[in-house]
């Protein structure tokens, strides 16, 4: 899948599956997605998440605010900082809204350094990429 049609679609938060957070089932919810080749968006909240309420609700789609973050599938490295140009990992407090905003500028920062990369060392990381990416994920036209 090229860039091209990756940047045209448009991540949407309510398509996104939380699950009980493995490390704190009666705290947290989590989630976890790959919004472009390689790149996972990471979405807790709950009682021990920047979110709001600071409470576990009976529906991971009800809470205000929303921690996240991002980070490389393969190398497992934190990428918030460099794609948002943010100060920590993680990104606190943020509506549903404002996580689609920011999606969609980490996924342009994303491209750009992928594609510098992939110019330096003669690759095309979107070539392994699902084909049917936005049946999978979160994103629509």
């Amino acid at each position: 899948m090229s860039w091209e049609t990756i940047l045209k679609k448009k991540f949407k938060f309510s398509d996104i599956d939380f699950r009980d957070d493995p490390r704190d089932k009666d705290g947290n919810y989590l989630s976890e997605i790959e919004v472009a080749p390689d790149l996972i968006l990471s979405v807790i909240a709950g009682k021990y998440a920047y979110s709001k309420p600071r409470i576990k609700l009976s529906n991971p789609q009800d809470y205000e605010k929303y921690e996240f973050a991002f980070w490389d599938k393969q190398t497992k490295e934190w990428l918030t900082k460099e794609l948002l140009n943010h100060n920590d990992d993680v990104m606190p407090y943020k509506t549903k809204e404002e996580i689609e905003d920011l999606v969609a500028e980490a996924i342009v920062s994303y491209e750009a350094a992928t594609d510098a990369y992939d110019k330096h060392v003669g690759m095309k990381d979107t070539d392994k990429f699902d084909e049917d990416f936005s049946s999978k994920y979160a994103m629509e036209k």
